[in-house]
């Protein structure tokens, strides 16, 4: 009787433990959500670059029902279900990746083509330092009446793209102590300020984007850290009215000492840079001699992509 008992017992700790039993449904949980992410290639590389994802489930008027937080457990390159219970309804779900100091959803509008990822500083300062390294994806459904598990896989999309400008020619920082006050600033200006929920980036709605530069001792050359900006392509291709960005260099005391226009040098430079890409990276070297100023490709970067180069 005794090994009955502890039998049924055994039966019932599912049952309990998920809040889910035939008689009453209401605690069952009936979406189970995966994320995939394939870069620029064909293999599932979540992992690899997602540490932190918000779901938000919108209603069909544009409002945010409810955010759930997404475990590292179930960001990796296997498919892995993170289960979440919703009323019966019609949803949107949308993948929110790696939204930390940088990044809020701006709603307000009735649809996910009217509802942001900013920063939160934008408008409230006259420069920013960057975006966060977001990905955005997002997944429409339905959910009966009646219980059931659906399994779906929401496909995340780069919403940024990595920059990064190195100078060369320039004296080293003076030393104060053990302090060195910052010597040389990039700024970007007319960058993009909003992407979509769709991840479309909001034309016309701008910000500056502005870092002072460390100076490394190893290469002595003067560089940006963790430059990171929204996106300006379309489609595939490069938007003319998503790429405004104006780049230039600043001393300390806020004079230019270069300044050119993003388009300009993404035309140049096309052979070596594709800011189409998911993992889309932007290398920017500013070399100053004694006769002239250069805007180029970095040497170790075309290196990297043509081995054989040499540059003369």
């Amino acid at each position: 009787m005794k090994l009955i008992q502890k039998i049924i017992g055994l039966m019932l700790v599912p049952a309990l433990f998920s809040g889910c039993v035939k008689e009453d449904m209401d605690d069952c949980m009936n979406v189970a959500v995966c994320f995939q992410y394939n870069a620029d290639g064909q293999d599932n590389v979540l992992q690899n670059y997602i540490h932190d994802i918000d779901l938000y489930a919108f209603t069909p008027n544009g409002s945010i029902h409810s955010c759930i937080p997404v475990g590292r457990e179930y960001l990796t390159n296997d498919k892995r279900f993170k289960e979440i219970q919703l009323p019966a309804g019609t949803y949107s779900l949308v993948a929110v990746a790696n939204a930390y100091d940088k990044t809020e959803v701006e709603t307000g509008g009735n649809s996910l083509a009217q509802t942001f990822i900013q920063h939160p500083q934008w408008q409230q300062t006259a420069a920013l330092p960057g975006q966060d390294h977001n990905y955005l994806g997002h997944s429409d459904l339905q959910i009966p009446d009646y219980h059931t598990l659906q399994e779906i896989t929401i496909q995340l999309f780069s919403a940024h793209i990595d920059a990064y400008v190195e100078v060369h020619g320039l004296q080293p920082p003076v030393r104060s102590g053990e302090a060195t006050a910052p010597a040389y600033r990039i700024s970007i200006t007319q960058a993009n300020a909003q992407t979509n929920l769709l991840n479309q980036v909001r034309p016309g709605q701008w910000t500056t984007v502005a870092q002072d530069l460390h100076f490394d001792s190893a290469t002595q050359t003067y560089q940006t850290t963790d430059l990171t900006l929204f996106r300006m392509d379309s489609e595939g291709s490069v938007d003319e009215s998503l790429c405004r960005h104006h780049i230039q260099l600043e001393d300390g005391n806020g004079k230019v000492l270069a300044s050119f226009p993003l388009s300009d040098y993404l035309k140049e430079n096309a052979k070596y840079i594709d800011v189409t890409k998911q993992e889309a990276f932007l290398p920017i070297s500013i070399k100053f001699t004694p006769v002239s100023v250069t805007i180029e490709v970095p040497s170790w970067y075309i290196e990297d992509l043509d081995p054989e180069w040499n540059h003369s």
